[in-house]
């Protein structure tokens, strides 16, 4: 498996991978091969997982390629791999294709990101230039195999190649630490209901949709309040909390900046209501993260929201204020809803986004790739 970084340096790791490959390494003999982190080159252990880290990053995007497939092709001639799985689409999937190639095995790679978006107003997308388009497009199609954590994804993945077949919808997993509060009170807070959002104060995650549909929903709950976590890595967050100025909400929102992976779990727990105003996610782990704690979302039909939608969450479009106001209006008046939507939302993680279902779904994608071939 090739992945960008893994290993306990959340600044440049996902804790998910972690989790995931920890998990899908008692299922299957598995080596990893991070591009980014952890360095020094050696060998360690995640689980039963191998780490091969990587000597370095490297900013020269060939030689990182190069250097990855050699320790690949070196490490074949010895442990003989079966199949290659890059996680996401690039470079890590196209260095997945180059090496199944090279090694006559099959190919897996999960879309992620951004990689198969355009959104030319906030310069965001892996198909904003020309070479993006064309070196997604064959890492699509030369794939044995293309994974999604959502169907939104594996839609516009399809949208990108003309390849028919192939596509699977399977998750990351949900990482168990986030479960429900057991004493956690039924009903919400009728006059006081605690908003909950996470995400990077970056232009894809739309935080303005988000300020202005809370200043339409404080039209109707002036008691409510709206917590938002989330990194600042542009310095955006100046520009959102004068908009929250100018909408007269200031005093109702909270911007909690980074907030540790671990420390969500509270927030989760004690959220009435989890809102997106993403214009884009590729599966929104903060959904499931939400989800798991018996925590329904309403936002953006993008990502996992639409999947999840109508029994676990509210699917609305993207950019409309309004609409997330009066949808997260609607389920905050009606606590019986709200319960139901609650319970369906950890049923769903239980079924479909928890580790032991997700790794099972892989490991039999593997497997039928693999007979496919004898």
């Amino acid at each position: 498996m090739i992945v960008p970084s893994i290993g306990d340096d959340l600044d440049v790791s996902t804790p998910i991978v972690n989790t995931f490959v920890a998990h899908l390494g008692q299922k299957v003999r598995l080596h990893v091969f991070p591009m980014e982190y952890p360095t020094g080159g050696g060998v360690i252990s995640l689980g039963s997982a191998t780490i091969h880290s990587t000597n370095g990053p490297d900013p020269r995007l060939r030689r990182l390629v190069a250097s990855t497939l050699s320790k690949i092709y070196h490490e074949h001639r010895t442990t003989r791999f079966d199949l290659i799985h890059g996680l996401w689409l690039f470079p890590p999937g196209a260095i997945a294709v180059l090496a199944g190639r090279l090694l006559g095995i099959p190919s897996v790679v999960s879309v992620g990101g951004a990689e198969v978006v355009s959104i030319p107003d906030i310069c965001y997308g892996g198909l904003l230039s020309r070479r993006g388009r064309a070196v997604q497009r064959q890492v699509l199609w030369r794939a044995s195999a293309v994974t999604g954590g959502s169907g939104y994804i594996l839609d516009l993945a399809r949208a990108v190649t003309r390849r028919p077949s192939g596509y699977e919808l399977v998750p990351l997993p949900v990482d168990p630490m986030f479960r429900p509060l057991a004493d956690r009170p039924l009903l919400p807070n009728a006059e006081q209901p605690r908003l909950l959002h996470a995400a990077s104060l970056i232009p894809v995650k739309d935080q303005a949709t988000l300020l202005r549909a809370f200043a339409l929903l404080l039209e109707a709950l002036p008691g409510a309040t709206l917590d938002i976590a989330g990194e600042d890595p542009f310095g955006h967050r100046s520009v959102l909390e004068k908009l929250a100025v100018e909408l007269a909400v200031a005093d109702r929102v909270r911007f909690l900046g980074r907030v540790p992976h671990a420390e969500m779990l509270s927030h989760y727990q004690q959220a009435d209501l989890f809102l997106l105003s993403s214009r884009h996610e590729s599966q929104a782990m903060v959904v499931l993260e939400a989800a798991a704690c018996g925590l329904p979302t309403v936002g953006a039909a993008v990502g996992v929201v639409r999947d999840l939608a109508p029994e676990s969450a509210i699917a609305v479009s993207p950019r409309d204020p309004g609409a997330i106001a009066d949808a997260a209006l609607n389920l905050l008046s009606d606590p019986e809803r709200l319960q139901r939507m609650r319970i369906s939302a950890l049923a769903q993680v239980d079924r479909h986004y928890a580790t032991g279902p997700v790794t099972d779904r892989f490991v039999r994608l593997y497997t039928a790739l693999l007979a496919g071939r004898s």
